[in-house]
């Protein structure tokens, strides 16, 4: 695996180190910026780790060539319904779309402690960010955990 080069942030354990430091902080107090962050380091982690895109991947496979644990990681997460909600808003924002594109789902915020959302811990003033009525960091956790599957396996 090559370094990246950026500033502190040389290997994929490095950005999801940032990752689970600002999941953290999110679980007691979200906010739109982390919220936008973990969209989009979610859903970008997943090539650091490959080396690589979708398309190269695809290449690969059409070309009948062996697809390495990253590429293999790459497509596995893929499939996480999850994945596919968080990669979905990660898109929406990432490139302002203002419209229903059929993958991205609807969002809104509720403030006090509900019942069926609420978790253990959370305070009674507690802000939710909700993905279609859902807590986000179902979401969320449900990701990092996946992640941490794959550094726990390869070394982090």
């Amino acid at each position: 695996m090559t370094d990246l080069n950026l500033f502190d942030l040389n290997k994929p354990a490095d950005l999801f180190q940032i990752i689970h430091e600002v999941y953290l902080e999110y679980i007691k107090t979200p906010t739109e910026k982390d919220f936008l962050f973990l969209a989009l380091g979610l859903t970008h982690l997943r090539e650091w780790i490959a080396e690589g895109d979708w398309k190269g991947i695809e290449y690969k496979k059409q070309s009948k060539l062996s697809l390495t644990d990253g590429e293999k990681f790459f497509e596995e997460i893929y499939h996480l319904n999850e994945f596919k909600v968080i990669q979905g808003l990660c898109n929406k924002g990432k490139h302002f779309i203002t419209t229903p594109t059929g993958r991205a789902s609807n969002t809104s915020q509720e403030i006090g402690h509900r019942a069926g959302i609420g978790k253990a811990g959370d305070r009674l003033d507690q802000k939710y960010f909700l993905i279609d009525g859902k807590d986000s960091r179902d979401y969320f956790i449900k990701l990092i955990g996946k992640y941490n599957q794959w550094f726990s396996r390869h070394g982090i």
